[in-house]
C-alpha cells in the first residue's frame, strides 16, 4: 500500500493538472462533497468515491 502510495503522490507532485483537476471536481459531486471533513486540524476533501457493489 505505502509503495502504490508513493507513486501516486509522486504522479500528482511531478504533474498538478490532475489534482486540480480533481480538488475542482469535488464542488460539483455532492457525495465527494459530502464525503470531506473541515475540522480544526485537518481539511479532508474526499478525491475519489469508489462505486458501490
Amino acid at each position: 500500500m505505502q509503495r502504490i502510495s508513493r507513486a501516486l503522490l509522486d504522479r500528482l507532485a511531478g504533474d498538478r493538472d490532475p489534482l486540480t483537476r480533481l480538488v475542482n471536481e469535488v464542488l460539483h459531486d455532492q457525495e465527494r462533497m459530502d464525503a470531506s471533513r473541515v475540522t480544526l486540524l485537518l481539511n479532508r476533501l474526499s478525491l475519489y468515491q469508489r462505486l458501490a457493489l
